[in-house]
């Protein structure tokens, strides 16, 4: 027996639709991967970049102390 056209194309949009909602779902998990990496990396230069400052802020109170008593 065959089916009624219009089952076919409800049944074939609801399959397409569901392998959207997981592709899209992929999409989200990777894209919330991708950022939560990328603020890691971002906190981690923000750390050094600090770092660097504060050495830098030490040395030259260092260099202006002892010019000072020169």
């Amino acid at each position: 027996m065959k089916h009624a056209p219009e089952h076919d194309g409800f049944f074939t949009n609801d399959a397409m639709l569901a392998r959207l909602d997981r592709e899209l779902a992929v999409e989200r998990d990777r894209a919330d991967r991708q950022r939560a990496e990328d603020r890691d990396d971002d906190a981690d230069r923000l750390e050094r970049i600090e770092a660097d400052i504060r050495a830098m802020r030490d040395l030259m109170f260092e260099a202006f102390q002892r010019g000072r008593t020169d």
